[in-house]
């Protein structure tokens, strides 16, 4: 990671995996995706039932992220630390008695190494190890549970090289990224492609400006919906088409 100059001096926070390459990035805040636990787990409790545990963590990071949601959606609500503290002190519990279930096997005589933990013991250590990460969605209301959103924006640039399998040149590549980023940005911000694309071929702004200004109105602390809307034309005639 370090090679490839991996986020190079980022200091937010990176949502991944658990793959170890990515805590390289030791500027940067790291928090675990919780729809990569989720899949663990469920295969966990789906093939040893007798592992009770991997349902009760399972339930109560869902817990979590709904409990995350409502207050991010009610900031004026004071007791969010408090109950997230409650969930994991639950959680803490839940996996004290996950491991009383795995002990690490004592080391036979003649065997080299350490013994194996197995999958399971493997990833209950983890989530002990990593507790900060993995409930950091519920501290802070910036972090998301999941980091799907970062894979649905990047996977059509894989649709893209597989269909044509390489740019011509590194600048295509730069233009079809500036693109596509502003188009994903509008459309996170209810605006269509369309008539995001529009106002740029309406001479509102040069694409580097355009782009400039967006983000700018997005990062405001006083970002509303209709904002972003006011800053795209308005009601254009074209061709018998109205578009808002």
């Amino acid at each position: 990671m370090l090679d490839i100059d991996f986020l190079p001096g980022y200091t937010g926070v990176v949502v991944h995996d658990f793959w170890s390459s990515y805590f390289k990035v030791t500027k940067a805040d790291h928090a675990m995706c919780g729809v990569h636990l989720l899949r663990e787990l469920t295969g966990i409790y789906e093939n040893y039932p007798e592992q009770t545990w991997a349902k009760e963590i399972y339930n109560e990071l869902l817990t979590m992220c709904r409990a995350a949601d409502f207050y991010n959606q009610h900031s004026e609500i004071e007791s969010r630390h408090h109950y997230m503290d409650c969930l994991k002190k639950n959680y803490d519990a839940i996996l004290e008695k996950a491991v009383l279930m795995n002990p690490i096997p004592k080391k036979e005589k003649e065997q080299r190494g350490r013994p194996k933990k197995g999958k399971i013991r493997s990833l209950i250590d983890r989530l002990q190890k990593y507790k900060d990460e993995v409930c950091r969605f519920a501290d802070n209301p910036l972090v998301p549970f999941t980091n799907n959103q970062a894979e649905r924006d990047l996977r059509m640039v894989k649709m893209k090289s597989k269909v044509i399998g390489t740019f011509r040149s590194e600048q295509g590549a730069k233009d079809f990224l500036t693109l596509k980023s502003l188009t994903s940005t509008a459309a996170k911000s209810g605006i269509t492609a369309f008539n995001a694309l529009l106002s740029l071929f309406h001479g509102l702004l040069a694409l580097e400006d355009w782009i400039v200004t967006f983000v700018q109105i997005c990062r405001a602390d006083s970002f509303r919906r209709h904002k972003v809307q006011e800053f795209f034309l308005p009601s254009h005639r074209h061709s018998g088409c109205i578009f808002q």
